[in-house]
């Protein structure tokens, strides 16, 4: 047993070797030669603007990585290898290195790159905006493995989604990827991993939700009352999040184009941004926008991007129509008015909770209407007695015309008995 224990250390640490050469073998002996600077530890390189970006390259993880078949010089190409030494690169800011960093992921990204460029992420980067997330910002190029597993403890979007990647945590599908249950619950089951769309576009969640939860239309139709337009206008988290409070949230659209209307920049849709929106002031608004073709979609959401994250097992949502649909609900204390703002994400003002019952918003909620749920006592008034008037009037017709026909097949009876024989 002693030598065959012998044995087996001596093979053991006779592989060892070969097992490192073999990860390394795709490293070409220039690539090793870069390697050879760049592997070791401190190294980096001062910046322009005083700060310091690390030059570190790990080499046992670059040579695992997805390019590790590739040269350094593929992506470097500013580098020349017989010179480098000598020269000196001069670099603004680490921020301005990862955006030129995009253009040389795209030369063989094509098809992710055509995906980010019609992301939010892109959509801030053109706006300005010092993070919008770019390539490296959740790929790290020399460490890169293709397929490699997403988990809870990996997953790149909690470095800038903090607060919301907390809240999901603590929600029904965190816990699930808890447990090993990832895939879809994680962040890119929901928002795409480079097509990353606002994720307060009109229909809110709703889409993402029915991709997974199947049939759930259906199934809500067995106990949900006039469920479709529950589905239209209620988000799913203004039930799935049900300590969340809730708001109206009044979307400007265009009916022409069936778009949001969107603020240009420096030029607020209103001209008092933080003042309290009247009855008014909407009206105004509504016949200015668009030549007038400016209606509003009404949505009943939760406040908060975290809260929309809070989702609870379906046992816990809520399932009482009166939370809504009751005088005082809190839900339609809470209102505000949305247009998209230059970057595509949503811009709200504070709106006067009192312009869901006024008369003035009657031309403009169109499909977010239910009896009782606007609270537009006038509408619910005259919806009611159009119902009486639609019902009565073709009755009244059909009851007057029984009367008449009896009356003139009384009338012909009585002529025929007096007639002489």
């Amino acid at each position: 047993m002693t030598r065959l224990a012998i044995a087996a250390v001596v093979a053991l640490v006779c592989i060892l070797p070969v097992l490192g050469t073999a990860a390394q073998a795709q490293v070409s002996d220039a690539d090793k030669r870069c390697l050879g600077c760049h592997s070791r530890r401190g190294l980096f390189k001062r910046l322009e603007n005083s700060d310091h970006m690390t030059m570190v390259v790990p080499a046992d993880l670059f040579a695992k990585s997805e390019h590790a078949a590739n040269a350094c010089t593929d992506c470097h190409t500013d580098v020349n290898p017989g010179t480098h030494l000598q020269t000196r690169k001069s670099i603004k800011s680490a921020r301005d290195y990862s955006l030129a960093s995009v253009v040389v992921c795209q030369k063989c990204h094509e098809k992710e790159s055509a995906a980010w460029q019609n992301s939010i992420h892109a959509t801030l980067v053109g706006a300005g905006n010092a993070r919008g997330p770019v390539c490296t910002s959740c790929h790290d190029a020399h460490t890169e493995i293709k397929g490699a597993p997403v988990s809870l403890a990996n997953v790149p979007c909690k470095s800038c989604h903090d607060t919301i990647f907390a809240a999901y945590v603590g929600s029904v599908h965190g816990q699930a990827s808890s447990d090993g249950k990832t895939g879809p619950l994680l962040c890119s089951g929901c928002h795409n991993a480079h097509d990353v769309s606002v994720a307060s576009s009109p229909t809110g969640p709703k889409n993402a939700c029915i991709a997974c939860h199947q049939g759930v239309l259906q199934k809500h139709q067995a106990w949900l009352p006039n469920a479709a337009l529950h589905f239209d206008v209620v988000s799913c988290p203004a039930c799935h999040a049900p300590t969340a409070p809730r708001r109206v949230d009044l979307q400007l659209v265009d009916s022409g184009a069936q778009t949001r209307v969107q603020e240009k920049a420096g030029v607020p849709t209103f001209q008092t941004p933080g003042t309290s929106v009247d009855a008014i002031a909407l009206y105004n608004l509504l016949r200015q926008t668009t030549n007038g073709h400016a209606v509003l979609r009404g949505r009943l959401e939760v406040s908060t991007a975290e809260q929309i994250h809070q989702l609870t097992p379906k046992s816990q949502a809520i399932s009482d129509c009166n939370t809504c649909h009751s005088a005082g609900s809190d839900a339609f204390k809470s209102v505000t008015i949305s247009v998209a703002g230059p970057d595509g994400l949503p811009v709200r003002y504070v709106t006067d909770k009192d312009v869901l019952r006024s008369v003035m918003s009657i031309g403009s909620i169109g499909g977010f209407y239910a009896v009782g749920g606007t609270r537009i006592g006038l509408l619910d008034i005259l919806l009611i007695l159009a119902g009486v008037v639609g019902i009565g009037v073709p009755g009244a017709h059909l009851m007057l015309g029984v009367v008449v026909r009896r009356h003139l097949r009384a009338h012909d009876a009585a002529s025929a008995r007096r007639r002489p024989e």
